[in-house]
């Protein structure tokens, strides 16, 4: 359970640590979950973090919306696409964020 105090524990500055995830610690990756009422803080799995992850090297018909949801959910959960298109010289590629289990390896 996290307690944020020195944030003033409002929805806005929770928001924001939320949405700036992943977080780490000392070179450990720190999970969060927005506690419901009623709910026992030590029945709570931790086990999914949220991360961008960056495709590369696409054909630019391969640049949709669709492609970002197909590639996000084989890497985990597609949870978000920018939309903004990345090109830097001759690379091209798309920010997804996906949601993923951290107890599996990865692939």
């Amino acid at each position: 359970m996290v307690h944020f105090p020195s944030l003033r524990n409002t929805m806005i500055d929770f928001k924001r640590v939320v949405e700036g995830m992943p977080w780490f610690f000392n070179r450990h990756l720190i999970t969060f979950h927005k506690m419901k009422r009623g709910e026992d803080p030590l029945q709570i799995p931790l086990n999914h973090a949220i991360f961008w992850v960056q495709v590369h090297n696409l054909p630019l018909g391969f640049l949709t919306k669709g492609m970002a949801n197909q590639f996000g959910n084989l890497i985990g959960q597609f949870l978000e696409y920018d939309t903004n298109l990345v090109i830097k010289g001759v690379r091209k590629f798309m920010h997804i964020r996906v949601k993923l289990n951290v107890c599996v390896p990865l692939k």
